[in-house]
């Protein structure tokens, strides 16, 4: 991680904490700003490590590639679907007050497996690493690429799923992986062609 000057260095915590208070907007008016739950506590806590990690390793790239504006959207639409299924989640876990704490450990555990396999992917693509789709240079095959052609994709489904399932929120940790199932088939699909054809 590259040091951070003061002044720099608030404005990311500033900025990483308005973005947890927007994840967790529909805890804060469903129960005020006493939240006590357990479960959404560490829901709290590993969606934000999730974008901590992520943060703290993206690093911008190199030069700037040709952009894929339909890259860049389905990124954008991507983003928002993960932010309405984790409000979704907690209404859901708000409204049936479960207690299958098995599914709070499940879904950690899926969280977790997904900031590994994003962080590895960020770590071995460096500054290769964007929501834009392009192809300036050999493919990566080496670090968790070795094992996982799409860890990213994968751990971006593990967290949307994961993170309701951290708030025992099962129908909307169904939803999320049903929608956003077939997102990542189509992009996986679309990168695959284009390392095709830079291969060739």
């Amino acid at each position: 991680m590259p040091r951070l000057s003061p002044g720099l260095l608030v404005t990311f915590a500033v900025g990483h904490l308005l973005h947890l208070i927007l994840i967790i907007l529909p805890t804060l008016l469903l129960t005020g700003l006493g939240v006590g739950q357990n479960s959404v506590l560490a829901f709290v806590a590993l969606i934000g490590a999730a974008g901590l990690v992520e943060s703290l390793l993206v690093s911008p790239p190199e030069r700037e590639s040709e952009r894929d504006p339909c890259a860049i959207q389905v990124a954008s639409i991507v983003g928002l679907t993960m932010l309405l299924m984790f409000w979704t989640a907690q209404v859901e876990s708000w409204l049936t007050e479960p207690q299958l704490w098995p599914l709070s450990v499940l879904g950690a555990g899926l969280v977790l497996l997904g900031i590994t396999l994003r962080a590895s992917a960020i770590y071995a693509l460096g500054p290769r690493f964007i929501s834009d789709i392009s192809c300036d240079a050999p493919p990566v095959s080496g670090g968790i690429y070795r094992y996982l052609r799409h860890p990213s994709e994968v751990g971006l489904l593990t967290i949307a799923v994961g993170g309701p399932l951290v708030l025992q929120a099962p129908r909307t940790a169904l939803i999320a992986g049903s929608i956003l199932l077939p997102i990542s088939a189509w992009r996986i699909r679309r990168e695959d062609n284009v390392l095709a054809k830079a291969m060739n």
